[in-house]
Order: C-alpha cells, then structure tokens, then sequence
C-alpha cells in the first residue's frame, strides 16, 4: 500500500468517525424522532404501510435497531407519528388561499384533493386504513382535528351567519373524500364519466362546493326555522 493510500484510508475513516459522531449529536439533540418519522414516511411512499417496521425505519435512518423504542413502544405509535404529520400537511394547505371567499373554499377543496392523490399511500394511512381505529394518541386526535377545523373556517368565511356550520363541514368532507377514494381506487368507469378526465372531475367538484353549500345552508335553515314554528 502507498502512503498516498495510506492517507486516503485514514482520511476516510476519520471522516466516517466524524460522521457518526455528528449523527449521533444530532439525535442527542431531539432530532431522532424527527428522523425516524421522515424515514417511515419515505418507506410508506415507496413500498407501501405493509413495508413499515421498526427495524426497517431505523435502518433507513441510519441508527441501531433499539433506538426507535426511545420515542414509539411499537409499529402502530410509529405508524400514528407519521399519519400525524400527513394531517400537519394537510391543515397547512388547506389554510386560507384567498381573501376572496368563495375562491377560497374551491380551493381549500382542490388543495384537499392534490393532497389525496399526491401523497396516496398517506391519504390511505389517514383516511383509509383501520390501522389508527381508535387510536389514543393525542397529537394525531389533535392534528386531525386542526385539518377538520381549516374546513370549518372556509365555511364560517362564506357563511358567517350559518349556525349549522358542523353539518355543512361534514357534508364537504364527504364529497371531497368520496371523490378521492373514488379517483384512488380507479372506480369511475369511462361509461361514467362523459368524457370528463380525472382534473375535469377534481374541477367539477371544488367550483360547485360554494354554491353547494351556500343551498344546503339555506335548505338547512328552512327546515330549522319550520320546526321551531311546528313547536311554537
């Protein structure tokens, strides 16, 4: 071996060292969690919620086989931390869009909608999967509800007025999701469509949302102010 290889080995390996140990820091300083979650994430993408395990993650993230037990007891506290952070992204694009209301709630729809189809595999975990069926985990009960109540604000917006801003909420959250498990699960046949392509349904759906719900706040009202009249 020449010296000049000689050099280059050691140079290595001290880098390697330094790598480690930078590493290793670096997860001392919290970061480990975070690392571990952004190497679930990756793994659901490419290969799918059936590929996701404790010991793959920490594979993927570089570490040893025990250190994913410091921050999830098991896969599903793994699985719950990563779908936590796909209702994080989805509130956050579904925030407000547009000072203009009613272009505001068509895009809160279709950024709910990109969101479905961008991430699937995620979409799948949140929405889809009975994986996180009554699952304790207060940040994924949290952030799941801040995703809901970013669908709120976009009606309370429109209809500041409306007292049945919950039911309305409700009612947009199933045709968005019904369009997108739809879209995911290739269910709308050619002989279904008319013509009309996967952005033309994604289009269709979120330009009506405000006048949809503009009619079924009015219907809802009716209704109220019908029965209160039956009681008086």
């Amino acid at each position: 071996m020449t010296k000049n290889t000689e050099r280059d080995t050691e140079r290595d390996t001290v880098r390697d060292k330094k790598d480690k140990k930078d590493k290793k820091t670096q997860y001392h300083h919290g970061d480990l969690r975070a690392a571990l979650v952004q190497a679930a994430g990756e793994i659901l993408t490419s290969e799918g919620p059936d590929a996701l395990s404790l010991r793959g993650v920490a594979a993927r993230a570089g570490v040893s086989h025990s250190a994913p037990y410091r921050h999830f007891t098991d896969r599903r506290a793994l699985l719950s931390a990563v779908a936590s952070e796909g209702f994080r992204e989805l509130a956050h694009r579904q925030r407000s869009h547009s000072n203009d209301v009613t272009t505001n709630l068509t895009e809160v729809g279709r950024s709910y909608l990109q969101f479905a189809l961008e991430h699937s595999a995620m979409y799948r975990l949140m929405f889809m999967s009975d994986i996180l069926e009554a699952n304790p985990d207060p940040d994924i009960a949290r952030m799941s509800r801040e995703a809901f109540e970013t669908l709120r604000q976009s009606i309370n917006a429109l209809l500041p007025d409306c007292r049945h801003t919950g039911a309305l909420c409700i009612m947009m959250w199933s045709q968005l999701h019904g369009l997108a498990q739809m879209l995911l699960e290739t269910r709308l046949r050619d002989w279904m469509r008319d013509g009309v392509d996967d952005d033309g349904m994604i289009e269709a759906a979120c330009t009506t949302l405000p006048e949809t719900i503009k009619h079924a706040a009015g219907v809802l009202a009716a209704k109220a102010t019908a029965q209160q009249g039956l009681s008086d």
